[in-house]
């Protein structure tokens, strides 16, 4: 009796586990909003995102793929001009994990008017946003790679990854606040009017070409490398475990720089200066150069 009990659990189980994953064949479809929009958001489609320019739109438009099982629906609140893209999801016991064929994508495409905000909170799925102007750009990834490309943002970038490397290049931000657990983060030839934050656990931190107000510069684990540094007020880098490199534009007296490290050397010390540099690390070395 037993033998058949063990038998009967486990011939239960196997059925359980492969009811987990379905995998079905998504239709893709195309939503046109009919009036102006000035906000969108993305909510937990858990596939690739891209974001870009069509100057011969006059309203967003979406394509996306769904079907009877994967839900992604579209509304728009006329109130607020607020679009919205969500996934209707199976909460039910048992509910089996959907996968769906390669190439699938969201697209959302801007007229070239839109100034508008965009906020997009995503599972799983690379996201892309490339040559857009809008007022704010809110992003928060589970796992994936951001890009950001030819960025005008005239309040603030925010973004929350926990898996992914970012990239930020050739864009003009008012001000940017940055967290993530793994991944690297990569900045280049981009204006930050305001003040640059970030705060990475696990991951290299690489700038060139960027110029900013302030700098707040946080890191557990990972080298930081910036180069052709400008900086107006202020420039903090801490970090627990890793080296920092930094070249600086102008001349050695317009800075007043300190460095702090407990394993490694220190080479770059200033004592006067308008401007403030702060570099500290537990392990590793620190070097700081300026440019002239």
């Amino acid at each position: 009796m037993k033998r058949v009990l063990s038998l009967f659990f486990v011939m239960l189980l196997t059925l359980v586990l492969v009811g987990c994953t379905k995998r079905i064949q998504l239709a893709e479809k195309k939503y046109e909003a009919q009036t102006e929009t000035t906000n969108i958001e993305i909510k937990e489609i858990s596939m690739p995102i891209e974001v870009k320019k069509d100057e011969n739109i006059d309203n967003v438009v979406i394509s996306y793929y769904s079907d009877e099982e994967y839900k992604l629906n579209v509304t728009m609140t006329l109130s607020s001009k607020t679009l919205v893209l969500k996934r209707e999801q199976d909460t039910t016991a048992f509910a089996p994990t959907i996968t769906f064929q390669s190439g699938c994508k969201t697209i959302i495409y801007l007229p070239k008017t839109y100034e508008g905000s965009l906020k997009i909170n995503n599972a799983n799925g690379s996201l892309s946003v490339d040559d857009v102007s809008l007022t704010t750009l809110d992003i928060n990834l589970t796992n994936g790679a951001i890009n950001l490309n030819s960025l005008t943002v005239t309040e603030s970038l925010k973004i929350d990854n926990a898996n992914g490397a970012i990239n930020i290049n050739s864009s003009t931000i008012e001000k940017i606040n940055i967290e993530s657990a793994n991944g690297s983060l990569n900045v280049n030839d981009t204006n930050v009017n305001g003040r640059f934050t970030t705060d990475l656990t696990n991951g290299s931190t690489k700038f060139n070409n960027v110029v900013a107000n302030e700098y707040e510069l946080k890191a557990t684990n990972g080298e930081t490398n910036l180069k052709n540094i400008d900086c107006n007020v202020l420039l903090s880098v801490k970090v627990v475990t890793g080296s920092i490199e930094i070249e600086l534009k102008g001349n050695q007296s317009e800075y007043k720089t300190t460095l702090s490290t407990t394993v490694g050397s220190a080479i770059g010390e200033t004592t006067s200066g308008a401007k403030s540099v702060s570099c500290e690390t537990s392990v590793g070395s620190i070097e700081v150069k300026y440019l002239g």
